[in-house]
């Protein structure tokens, strides 16, 4: 287990590190992955990823809204996630620091990027979409129809939104990370240790761990601080 000192470390001195040495990146489980806590761990130990830290993540809208400052259209999607998220789930969320040896930096960016979709696409649900209606969050009410049309053109009785407003339907995953560029890679971890996330204070420890697998939720967080 590295420390934090260790993982900033190897952030600050990342093109000079040997094809032997550790390099590091991140995964972060939103606050609806604690259903597939266990299973997520597991994908990532038998894909050969080291989990070098689990760090806590006591305030999930800021640090997904500091890590998108750069796509403003994506405030769109962020707002009312993270309004759900608050309404269902909580805004505790875990960061997970992995490492890989034996490889190269741009290769092993990569292997993130593949593993983020192999997760996504694992615990993603066909059956399920999630619609909003923005205009009740303080948005502009754009006056949309949100309808259900059959074969014969007839529109389709629904329970809610019935009424106009400002209309989004989209599916929600579980695991975040950064792009396959390596500078991408470690100018979000720098972003993140800015935030006094990756610290010793913010490990989880063992017996908490063992318990968000067990009930599913990352609300034990809480007894950290």
């Amino acid at each position: 287990m590295m420390t934090s000192k260790e993982i900033v470390s190897i952030l600050e001195r990342y093109r000079d590190l040997r094809f032997d040495e550790y390099k590091v990146s991140y995964f972060i489980l939103k606050p609806n992955a604690a259903k597939h806590y266990r299973a997520i761990l597991n994908e990532l130990e038998n894909s050969q990823f080291v989990i070098i830290s689990q760090y806590a993540i006591t305030d999930y809208e800021t640090v997904n809204m500091a890590l998108h400052l750069e796509q403003p259209n994506a405030l769109k999607y962020i707002i009312p996630i993270s309004h759900m998220y608050k309404d269902f789930y909580g805004n505790f969320g875990i960061l997970l620091v992995v490492a890989k040896r034996n490889i190269t930096y741009e290769n092993f960016c990569l292997q993130i990027v593949g593993m983020k979709h192999t997760l996504r696409e694992k615990f993603e649900l066909s059956y399920i979409s999630y619609a909003f209606d923005t205009s009740e969050l303080g948005q502009t009410n754009e006056h949309q129809k949100l309808l259900v049309i059959a074969k014969d053109g007839a529109e389709v009785k629904k329970d809610r939104f019935n009424s106009e407003g400002t209309y989004m339907v989209f599916s929600i995953n579980e695991i975040h990370s950064p792009d396959e560029s390596v500078e991408t890679t470690i100018a979000e971890m720098k972003l993140i240790n800015s935030m006094g996330i990756i610290c010793e204070d913010n490990i989880i420890p063992k017996p908490m761990i063992v318990s968000m697998k067990r009930y599913h939720t990352f609300e034990f967080i809480k007894d950290m601080f």
